[in-house]
């Protein structure tokens, strides 16, 4: 397992005060990818990250406590993949939160116990942002955000082939987090990345996330070309492209596509930001409006199958990719937390 943490670059001498740098998107959207490229930036990765797997071999490069907290706060969120709200009051009003929080915090302060900037991403955050934007508030640092954008067809095709979600599941899940990425990360600094630029061209997206950030220090070629060598490779692309069930499914999301081109053309430059976040807030206004009839019409998203399916898929990526030890260790740990909450609703009536 790669616990040590990441420093390719040392975070340059401007960085005086607390900042993190959180990667957003979608699972098996493109973000491991971004994540990787952090400490190329000056960015590290602290803390242990969950190891390499069978679905995506060059490593998922998330901080292990931090996606503790957020399996946590989505066991508090109500039983349905796609949510037209997170309900935070909901979550904040649970016996468990104070303390979750509360770990939450000390987690961060150990980061910057050992680097005043640091990078994480978990694709769950991109629901989650508001719990973690008070967290940053806290801790009083700053927070700019790399948003990852993949082909909706390819990544639901990825989730199907990697995790056995249904097809229109995929597409949904690709379509809510990428709009609470966005309607989270509005007027605050952000960089939304092509994962397929960063497979074609790698020193250009590299160069252009820089520009957006403002960093000062150059990045060698050197650096820049083992990055592309180790961790940009097109043959770990799976599902490219989707196939053509997808496709055709497609055409039943017209959101979906909306809100990729737009993405797309926020990606390359195409669009400034002005006129990208209006026409972005058009888009969360309309999913939100939409997501009632979206569940009507598909059954097959109801909430006893997607919880059945989310649990299930916990345990098997659990025990695939971290071994039989470690996944009895958490699941005692999670045990334990909810014999907590139990006790305290008990005290509580």
């Amino acid at each position: 397992m790669e616990t040590e943490r990441l420093t390719d670059s040392k975070p340059t001498e401007e960085s005086r005060t607390r900042q993190v740098v959180a990667v957003l998107g979608c699972y098996r959207g493109g973000t491991s990818l971004l994540a990787r490229l952090l400490p190329v930036i000056g960015v590290p990765l602290e803390g242990e990250l969950m190891r390499a797997g069978g679905c995506n071999p060059t490593g998922f490069w998330e901080n292990q406590d931090i996606l503790q907290v957020n399996e946590e706060l989505a066991a508090y969120l109500p039983r349905r993949g796609f949510s037209p709200n997170l309900e935070m009051a909901r979550v904040q009003a649970q016996p468990g939160y104070p303390l979750v929080r509360e770990r939450a915090l000390e987690i961060l302060k150990r980061l910057f116990e050992v680097s005043p900037v640091v990078g994480f991403k978990h694709p769950a955050t991109s629901r989650l942002l508001p719990f973690w934007q008070g967290v940053f508030e806290e801790v009083q640092a700053g927070a700019a955000y790399l948003i990852a954008v993949r082909d909706p067809g390819a990544t639901a095709e990825s989730l199907r082939v990697n995790f056995h979600l249904r097809i229109e599941a995929g597409l949904l899940l690709w379509l809510e987090h990428l709009m609470r990425a966005l309607q989270f990360t509005q007027a605050r600094p952000r960089v939304i990345v092509s994962y397929e630029r960063m497979l074609e061209a790698p020193p250009e997206q590299i160069a252009r996330i820089v520009e957006a950030f403002g960093k000062t220090q150059q990045i060698d070629n050197t650096t820049i070309d083992w990055y592309a060598q180790r961790f940009v490779d097109r043959r770990l692309q799976h599902a490219a492209g989707g196939s053509r069930q997808t496709r055709r499914l497609l055409t039943d999301f017209p959101l979906v596509g909306e809100l990729d081109g737009l993405l797309r053309a926020r990606a390359d430059d195409a669009i400034d930001e002005l006129g990208f976040m209006d026409a972005a807030q058009s888009l969360i206004a309309r999913f939100d409006r939409e997501l009632p009839a979206i569940r009507l019409r598909y059954p097959c998203l109801a909430d006893a199958e997607r919880s059945r399916i989310s649990r299930a898929g916990v345990l098997y990526f659990r025990l695939r990719h971290e071994g039989v030890r470690s996944t009895l260790r958490r699941l005692q740990e999670r045990l334990e937390a909810r014999l907590v909450r139990v006790g305290d609703r008990r005290r509580n009536y």
